[in-house]
């Protein structure tokens, strides 16, 4: 005879065994993206991409799971695009952009207040732009309407204002308007910390913080703010000890010595 807790147990197992009792393939692939992402791996990335995909392609395919997949693919590209000992060349990036491209703009379809999503969208858009340059009489529109959707649905969202402040940092240097993205970048630095500060859902995008302290770090650098610079740097690594971009922004300033400010 089981008592009543071995009954329950009982039950919850069998009611396990019928649906399949298997781990949320949606879980598992955002964990596979998760170690790829604070180590860097792209084995890892495209392994949750992997996972990703056939969910995206079924009846069942909804806003998370095609906000998940353009997200985990401009991370590949992104790491694509930082390999300089084999980089991407011209069709591998422009095929990337468009593989990121087109579970995002399912994912607005779905859910058109999305902040996550249209962030994303204007900062792949903008790439797209920056390889094929004529395709701003067409695309720039779309761009300049994602970023606007992104910052007003999500006044709140570090990550709307961090891809914000990514695109006016990359722009031409005829256009370059760093000061700007500074602005967004430190926008983007308190919503981060903030967001730290929360109890969230697993599920819920956490990616970009490190990377925002890091082009924080590059523009105080520019600026001649060695002691500033260094100080984002350290933090930037001390929140992923794997950010290849910080370690060697990092080593590049330690350098240059103390603070001796082109201000």
């Amino acid at each position: 005879m089981i008592g009543s807790f071995g009954a329950y147990l009982y039950l919850f197992l069998l009611a396990a065994a019928a649906s399949g009792g298997g781990p949320d393939p949606l879980e598992t692939a955002i964990r596979r993206f998760d170690e790829g992402y604070r180590t860097w791996d792209l084995a890892r990335m495209r392994e949750s991409a992997s996972l990703l995909a056939p969910l995206c392609g079924t009846d069942s395919g909804d806003y998370e799971t095609n906000y998940w997949l353009g997200a985990v693919r401009f991370h590949i590209l992104l790491h694509r695009l930082g390999d300089t000992a084999n980089p991407p060349d011209r069709t591998e990036k422009l095929r990337l952009v468009d593989e990121a491209v087109s579970p995002l703009e399912e994912a607005v379809r779905l859910k058109r207040d999305d902040s996550e999503a249209r962030a994303l969208l204007a900062t792949l858009l903008g790439m797209r732009i920056a390889s094929d340059p004529a395709s701003a009489l067409w695309r720039g529109r779309d761009v300049m309407e994602h970023r606007r959707l992104a910052l007003e649905n999500g006044p709140e969202n570090p990550r709307a204002h961090y891809l914000a402040g990514s695109a006016y940092y990359h722009m031409p240097a005829l256009l370059g308007r760093k000061d700007k993205g500074l602005e967004f970048f430190l926008k983007a630095k308190d919503l981060f910390e903030k967001e730290r500060g929360t109890a969230r859902p697993y599920r819920e995008p956490s990616w970009g913080y490190a990377s925002c302290l890091t082009f924080i770090g590059r523009i105080h650098a520019g600026m001649g703010k060695t002691d500033d610079a260094r100080a984002e740097f350290q933090r930037a690594l001390e929140l992923n000890p794997k950010d290849k971009l910080a370690n060697e922004c990092l080593s590049k300033l330690n350098g240059a010595g103390p603070d001796n400010a082109k201000r």
